[in-house]
């Protein structure tokens, strides 16, 4: 197997091409974005030098590593090294940081310079995050390669990215994935998951806004099943670790055959205000 070998769909050959200095792609869920990711970075490994993975998260970091760039290793038969401590990579004569865009990790990086970098799930980061990641990509060709879900219309990373002339952005759905039978597999179990706006941005990669509708899914046939009843209790839980903040309501719906109370999401909205008082 060689990466040079592997077909990919024209989205991702862009992706691909050095030609390009900065790509990136926001695209539905099993869009292909994470596989061309870690097949651009092996590519760029091939050749030598200093690399960047980032993610949000020092987890996802980890996660890709053991779900997608370490199988593909061992499919191509190359030697590598990995210390998952540090997060560093080596293969052969590359040397790659695998990082996350918290605020306390990403400042580790910004006295050192990389020839290439890939920001994966960039829509999380903060601008800062951002703006770190792309400054210190700048040796050699200083390839620039972006990776996310769909965001807010006005969300800041597509104002980042659309300023830079070079940019070359794609922003594509589910059926541009290249391999027919996960395609149509995924396709009928993300309808099947989800509807309305969460459809249009998790299927169709469409920038749409999540804003006010709640944060928890609920099945398309549980809808409405539990309205408000203005004579019963009504309980607020207020969730913070969550993007945006969450409220929601709870009342108690009915009793079971035990007696206990079965207590029902009778309504939930997202936050978007920048304060709590908001």
């Amino acid at each position: 197997m060689d990466v040079q070998e592997i077909r990919v769909a024209d989205f991702q050959a862009d992706f691909m091409d050095e030609a390009n200095p900065v790509v990136a792609i926001f695209g539905a869920k099993g869009s292909g974005k994470t596989y061309i990711g870690t097949l651009f970075a092996l590519s760029q490994a091939a050749k030598g030098g200093q690399g960047l993975i980032m993610l949000n998260t020092l987890q996802q970091a980890r996660d890709i590593f053991r779900q997608n760039i370490e199988p593909m290793l061992k499919e191509l038969q190359w030697p590598f090294e990995f210390n998952e401590q540090q997060l560093i990579l080596k293969i052969w004569d590359s040397r790659i940081h695998l990082r996350s865009a918290e605020k306390d990790v990403v400042k580790r990086i910004e006295s050192i310079e990389y020839q290439w970098g890939w920001a994966d799930e960039a829509s999380y980061y903060t601008p800062e995050a951002m703006t770190t990641f792309m400054s210190r990509i700048r040796k050699g060709k200083a390839l620039k390669r972006i990776t996310s879900m769909p965001d807010e219309p006005d969300s800041f990373i597509y104002r980042h990215l659309e300023a830079r002339d070079e940019t070359r952005l794609h922003e594509v759905s589910l059926a541009d994935n290249p391999d027919p039978t996960f395609r149509d597999r995924y396709t009928k179990e993300l309808k099947a998951t989800y509807s309305g706006a969460q459809l249009d941005r998790y299927l169709y990669g469409k920038r749409v806004s999540l804003a006010g509708m709640g944060i928890f899914h609920v099945l398309p046939d549980m809808r409405g099943a539990f309205p408000v009843d203005p004579a019963q209790e009504i309980v607020l839980s207020w969730d913070f670790n969550v993007a945006y903040r969450a409220v929601t309501a709870w009342q108690q719906v009915g009793r079971g055959e035990d007696g206990q109370p079965i207590v029902a999401c009778v309504w939930s909205r997202q936050m978007v205000e920048p304060t709590v008082a908001d």
